[in-house]
């Protein structure tokens, strides 16, 4: 079974990172344990998946971006 990846935007960035399963429930921890929640530095979920998946998704969004 392959492990899973998630895509995240952070607003405050404005950037895209992928986490794996493991940094992804790190950052959430992380998030939820803050003194002053910081909704602007919350990692939104954009998509779920494989790997391979996810790289497919970002490819998408990526490219929807870039039309003009």
């Amino acid at each position: 079974m392959e492990e899973t990846y998630y895509l995240c935007r952070v607003p405050s960035y404005d950037i895209i990172v992928m986490f794996n399963e493991r940094d992804y429930r790190y950052q959430r921890i992380v998030e939820s344990h803050l003194n002053v929640p910081n909704e602007a530095n919350n990692v939104v979920l954009l998509a779920q998946g494989t790997k391979k998946q996810v790289r497919m998704y970002y490819d998408l969004i990526k490219e929807d971006n870039n039309v003009s």
